[in-house]
């Protein structure tokens, strides 16, 4: 009681669930509210249900929904990339605010990185320096072929990728990479082939080991376009979206190796005779991506640097 007045006690605001926020985001990942209950191993009509009290508690509509059809309004999509923030750096204060690893460095966590077959040189080639600076930090990497990694990347489920161009979608920052051209390299169970380009008849006279998509679009195209144009039918033993299963295969099948110049390791050119084909537009151009609207963590943002430094190119801002 203040000069006669009594003090009403004012409204504060609950505090949001961490659960909802993981279930919304959850449903706008997976896009579909019945696959995002499967993932979250709990019901539809229970997962609905956290939805319309998440809304409820907010007093805004999140998600537009008509019969069977849906789709995440603007401010849902605003909420979606704060919810996404506050979730991963909640999961990054359970496991490494206490981090023995990560000394005198404030970086530390995890970063998903997906990398194509044909590009993990790229990040293999930083790993020492990663590991120098920022003890701390630990990366998972699952290596794809693009299509899949690009899925990836827009469902959230990877935090940058490195891949080669062009993209399916449109909503990514991307970061060009050293263009790949691509080599022959020759089994030791054959005979080294003069020094210089090697011509399209002289790979047609052997077993081949491409390193190709999976989708089968792309990369090749080029390569068996020449060929067929020059009446030759090449013998393919072996393709494969992991170019470094060729170079494993090399020592004991006598066959040559299509695939791109810079994912032979230095230390294992020795190993086998390499030449430049003689087909100029067999040029491909790797890139890290990311999704625009995508909150990146400290350590994904000193992940693209370290890429970026090593390559020698500016990053955007």
């Amino acid at each position: 009681n203040f000069q006669g007045q009594t003090l009403q006690p004012q409204p504060v605001p609950a505090m949001l669930d961490f659960r909802r926020l993981l279930y919304f985001c959850t449903i706008v990942e997976q896009g579909q509210i019945s696959r995002a209950a499967k993932s979250l191993h709990i019901s539809q009509p229970t997962l609905s249900q956290s939805l319309r009290e998440l809304e409820d508690e907010l007093g805004l509509t999140l998600i537009h929904r008509t019969g069977g059809s849906w789709q995440v309004t603007e401010r849902g999509q605003s909420f979606y990339q704060e919810a996404q923030r506050i979730l991963t750096q909640v999961d990054d204060l359970a496991r490494n605010i206490s981090n023995p690893f990560a000394g005198d460095s404030d970086i530390f966590g995890e970063v998903r990185v997906g990398c194509s077959g044909f590009c993990l040189s790229f990040f293999l080639n930083i790993l020492p320096r990663m590991e120098r600076e920022y003890p701390g930090v630990r990366v998972r990497v699952m290596v794809a072929d693009n299509i899949s990694l690009e899925t990836k990347v827009q469902r959230h489920s990877l935090d940058l990728a490195i891949l080669q161009l062009p993209l399916v979608y449109g909503n990514c920052v991307t970061i060009p990479l050293q263009e790949q051209h691509f080599v022959a390299a020759w089994s030791p169970l054959l005979e080294s082939p003069p020094e210089g380009m090697v011509s399209l008849e002289e790979l047609a006279r052997h077993p081949l080991l491409l390193s190709r998509r999976w989708s089968n679009s792309g990369t090749f195209r080029p390569f068996i376009i020449a060929m067929q144009e020059k009446g030759l039918k090449p013998r393919i033993i072996l393709d494969t979206p992991a170019s470094y299963i060729l170079l494993d295969t090399l020592p004991s099948l006598p066959a040559v190796a299509i695939l791109p110049h810079t994912e032979i390791p230095p230390a294992r050119s020795a190993d086998f005779p390499v030449r430049r084909i003689d087909l100029p537009k067999l040029i491909f151009r790797p890139s890290i991506i990311w999704r625009k609207d995508d909150y990146l963590s400290p350590q994904t943002d000193k992940l693209i640097d370290l890429l970026c430094e090593a390559e020698r190119i500016t990053r955007p801002r």
